[in-house]
């Protein structure tokens, strides 16, 4: 089995600088850190006597609630695409029928 690179990069997320280590790539994971520093920027900006500690539980928070409701759009779209295969198929068969019943 293949093991995956492991990438370390240092960025700066709410004026601190921190150490990540992942197999995802450098520019995945400047974009993550960017996105989890432009959060806690709006929060720090709403809300500048919050701690910083306070700032990124409210920033997970946003983010918990956000990833939560994509993967509920997605679990809806991936069914709505369950149901449209099923209703294309039940269509085929009953065309295939109809062909059927045409060429007796």
């Amino acid at each position: 089995m293949e093991e995956k690179r492991r990438n370390k990069l240092a960025v700066k997320i709410a004026n601190k600088e921190y150490m990540l280590v992942s197999g995802e790539s450098r520019e995945y994971m400047l974009e993550v850190a960017d996105y989890v520093d432009r959060q806690m920027g709006l929060i720090r900006e709403a809300n500048p006597c919050m701690s910083t500690a306070q700032q990124a539980v409210l920033a997970a928070v946003n983010m918990a609630d956000e990833c939560l409701k994509n993967q509920r759009a997605y679990e809806e779209s991936a069914q709505k695409i369950i149901d449209y295969t099923k209703k294309v198929e039940e269509l085929e068969a009953a065309l295939a029928r109809a062909n059927a019943r045409l060429a007796r």
